[in-house]
């Protein structure tokens, strides 16, 4: 499934599902990321961004795409 950040500044991508996780990118507001549900937890979307950068954003930072 597909997401799309929405957020007024930027959205972290971390590399693993916490706060406390290593920075792995910013992505701006409008990004499209794939979502991988099974790897996701209550808190956190598992994404891969277009350009193969994987990690664990905020799931109160995306719009899921229909």
């Amino acid at each position: 499934m597909k997401g799309v950040i929405d957020t007024y500044g930027e959205a972290i991508v971390r590399d693993k599902p916490s706060v406390f996780g290593d920075m792995v990118c910013v992505l701006r507001n409008g990004t499209v990321v794939e979502i991988d549900e099974k790897a996701s937890t209550r808190d956190f979307y598992s994404i891969c961004t277009s350009a193969g950068i994987e990690g664990y954003c905020l799931k109160m930072y995306l719009i899921i795409e229909e």
